[in-house]
């Protein structure tokens, strides 16, 4: 079960996760395009595991020649020293290579770790 609002069925579950440590978890539909949308270029994909499951990264393939920020964040869910850029995990390749959806308990963890950034940024405005 998910503490997350349901999302339509059709398209990949994903967690995009920016730059700037901000999170959402959401379903892509036009998958390779929409890879490259988030991320603002060709896509390479980085294979980690969480929590026993295998997961895929899609990140910049030129993020650090084109000197986009680093992303602590990313780097952190990986393992990977330094990630440059947007970011998007999705599950790992299926037997044919096709990307399948993002775990759902790992979507439900980034989405409260995404809805805690935005008490924190509330709170921060409101002081």
């Amino acid at each position: 079960m998910t503490d997350f609002e349901p999302l339509p069925s059709n398209g990949i579950l994903c967690v995009v996760v920016n730059a700037d440590t901000s999170i959402e978890v959401k379903r892509v539909h036009d998958g390779l395009e929409d890879y490259q949308k988030i991320v603002g270029g060709y896509i390479e994909p980085v294979d980690f595991t969480w929590n026993g499951r295998r997961m895929s990264a899609y990140v910049n393939e030129e993020g650090m020649i084109h000197g986009l920020p680093i992303n602590p964040l990313l780097s952190l869910i990986t393992g990977v020293p330094v990630l440059c850029g947007n970011g998007v995990i999705v599950g790992a390749p299926d037997g044919e290579g096709n990307t399948t959806d993002a775990d759902t308990t790992f979507c439900s963890v980034m989405n409260t770790l995404a809805q805690g950034q935005a008490n924190r940024i509330k709170e921060h405005i409101l002081l």
